[in-house]
């Protein structure tokens, strides 16, 4: 049964963990102005000549023709649905191919045949692809491994500020995510479950670099162990000098998700 997922404008998947995985994140081009030409809410020329305006005034000029225009609205937020359950629709998309929907962009799982984006003015490019996908106590990070380089994103988060954040020439706890994804997908089985052994026993006997123990999570500072006679939750944004004064529990609980994770696949490949 194909997907009515298209309904919605947002949505995320409930997969915990992807690994080698076919990932694509399609994205409508110049999706407002393709929506209201496609459904001649705009002429040829009006539609040309917004085309090659630079996004910004693009949008204002938009924002007053729904000031205007009482009905641009409505075109708008049906044509994005319409562009949607066009796109699921005439690729054969079902529930479960589907990992997440912006109201501009669709990103699936599981398809190796050609996907069609075009659909008269409305095109959807394939922007992005990926080959894991973890969800990480709130926080998804999608990688890619393409052979001769690699890449991630994370998404409900700020992105650009846990880059800044876990830059490290140390080395950072990001970075050891991204050596245990890596390793994930190009090692066998009971590899995985030894490496993440390893990796946990390192952490939890504080035997990495100090910059390792900054909390991977919204916050991204370093947790202070709690005095018992205080009722307040100290952080530090400074890399600390003493690891003893250093709560390391969080990311220790992130290691235990991935031992789960990678267990998980073991035993599933027996």
């Amino acid at each position: 049964m194909l997907s009515e997922l298209y309904k919605k404008d947002r949505y995320s998947a409930t997969y915990d963990y992807l690994i080698n995985q076919n990932i694509q994140e399609w994205d409508m081009s110049k999706a407002n102005i393709s929506i209201l030409r496609q459904y001649n809410a705009i002429s040829d020329d009006e539609y040309k000549k917004l085309y090659d305006t630079d996004k910004m005034k693009r949008e204002i000029k938009i924002g007053y023709m729904m000031r205007d225009r009482k009905d641009i609205s409505n075109i708008i937020t049906n044509g994005f649905a319409e562009a949607r359950k066009h796109f699921i629709e005439s690729n054969g998309i079902n529930d479960e191919n589907i990992l997440y929907i912006d109201k501009d962009s669709i990103t699936v799982v599981g398809i190796d045949r050609p996907i069609n984006g075009r659909n008269g003015y409305i095109n959807f490019r394939m922007k992005n692809r990926y080959t894991s996908y973890y969800k990480i106590f709130g926080i998804d990070l999608l990688y890619c491994n393409n052979g001769s380089s690699d890449y991630f994103r994370l998404k409900n988060t700020n992105e650009q500020r846990m880059r800044e954040k876990f830059y490290s020439a140390d080395g950072s706890f990001l970075d050891l995510l991204l050596d245990l994804i890596y390793e994930a997908e190009t090692r066998r089985k009971p590899d995985m479950v030894r490496m993440i052994n390893l990796a946990y026993r390192k952490y939890t006997s504080c035997a990495l670099a100090p910059t390792c123990y900054r909390e991977f999570n919204q916050r991204s500072m370093f947790k202070l162990v709690q005095p018992s006679w205080s009722p307040y939750t100290y952080y530090s944004d400074a890399v600390p000098m003493d690891m003893r004064y250093v709560d390391i529990s969080y990311n220790a609980e992130i290691l235990r998700l991935f031992y789960k994770y990678y267990t998980r696949e073991y035993f599933n490949s027996i």
